[in-house]
């Protein structure tokens, strides 16, 4: 549910040391509001969506972070898209954990997650991160 992601958020920040990380529900761009803009945006859904990816880069602050993840083709077609208009970093993640397969362990892959992260620059252009 989206309470317990935003809990999740909330304990990780702590955890991460940044206990004053200000975390806003609701479906963006809506929930943007009035806000000040963010210095970063985390995009995990619907990374194919180019008016949410508008949205969320109109509303980043010049020098502004935003990592966006992918695990679908569609979903890299768009990151792989964007780093070649905007630059930054893409990486590929995969994590494989050890488990039983009968008498005999083995690693188990989970799905790959490519990440794109990049810097909004002070005249709306992109930076390296």
């Amino acid at each position: 549910s989206e309470g317990e992601r935003l809990q999740m958020i909330a304990v990780n920040a702590s955890a991460l040391g940044v206990p004053e990380l200000e975390i806003v529900g609701g479906p963006a761009p809506q929930s943007f509001g009035k806000r000040t803009p963010p210095d970063a945006i985390f995009m995990g859904s619907d990374v194919g969506n180019d008016d949410l990816f508008d949205a969320c880069w109109h509303a980043l602050k010049p020098g502004g972070r935003l990592v966006a993840n992918a695990t679908t083709l569609d979903g890299e077609h768009a990151l792989y898209s964007r780093h070649l208009q905007l630059g930054g970093e893409l990486t590929r993640i995969e994590v494989s954990a050890l488990e039983r397969i009968g008498g005999h362990r083995a690693f188990r892959p989970s799905m790959a997650v490519t990440q794109w992260v990049v810097v909004k620059a002070i005249h709306g252009a992109a930076v390296a991160p």
